[in-house]
């Protein structure tokens, strides 16, 4: 079955905030978010990076950004950290990547992050968006109450830390194990025994990855006992 690959919607941060992400109930869409009467399950967003984390280990980092309609984190882990190495404070960047939403907190994980080094593309893409939506919406948030939110994020390592030693679904042994799928597929899907013989994570806990994101359209089952990620 050919998988049809999902559109990048250009949006403002402040339409991806607070926004629910749905599943359809079969196991070959992707999650989403509703806007404008569409299902996005890509954006892409041209922001300045206000914020940046990477933690001791070097297997969870974040960068905060902001495209003056509200602050989003993009979150990566483990070899994705590398995204991310050559980012810094006050870069404006293009990314692209899947919305999601964790513990209350909408961010974005990026599967393309690239330095726009004419600053003119922002504001193209800033009237752009003016034309194909209006003006943002930021939930009557002010800047200096934007900045505060920024500052919070950015000094709030806990949260980090708690991320990384996540339980039995955590979020780098999800993306892991999508890593793996990736790796071992030739073509015809990764044979799940191979993956289970091959990690370094426990087979009880890859099975209930697995299990998660079939649920959540994340991957689906190409035939019986290979997987296949979607998009």
């Amino acid at each position: 079955m050919e998988i049809q690959k999902q559109v990048a919607y250009k949006i403002w941060i402040s339409s991806i905030l607070g926004k629910e992400v749905k599943k359809e109930e079969d196991n070959f869409s992707v999650p989403f978010i509703e806007f404008d009467n569409k299902k996005i399950s890509k954006v892409n967003i041209i922001a300045s990076v206000v914020g940046k984390f990477i933690n001791d280990e070097k297997n969870f980092a974040s960068v905060t950004l902001d495209d003056g309609s509200g602050v989003i984190r993009i979150k990566v882990w483990k070899e994705d950290t590398s995204k991310l190495e050559n980012v810094n404070l006050g870069d404006i960047i293009n990314v692209i990547g899947r919305p999601r939403v964790y513990n209350e907190e909408s961010y974005i994980i990026p599967e393309i992050v690239k330095k726009i080094d004419n600053p003119n593309f922002e504001l193209l893409r800033k009237l752009e968006l003016f034309r194909l939506y209006g003006k943002p919406n930021t939930n009557g948030i002010k800047y200096e109450e934007r900045i505060a939110i920024i500052e919070k994020i950015n000094s709030d390592e806990s949260e980090v830390v708690e991320e990384i030693v996540r339980s039995e679904h955590s979020e780098n042994n999800r993306q892991y194990v999508i890593k793996l799928i990736e790796l071992f597929d030739k073509g015809e899907g990764t044979n799940i025994q191979e993956l289970e013989n091959n990690s370094k994570i426990d087979k009880h806990q890859i099975k209930s990855i697995i299990t998660d994101l079939l649920r959540e359209g994340e991957i689906f089952e190409i035939r019986e006992g290979y997987v296949k990620l979607i998009g």
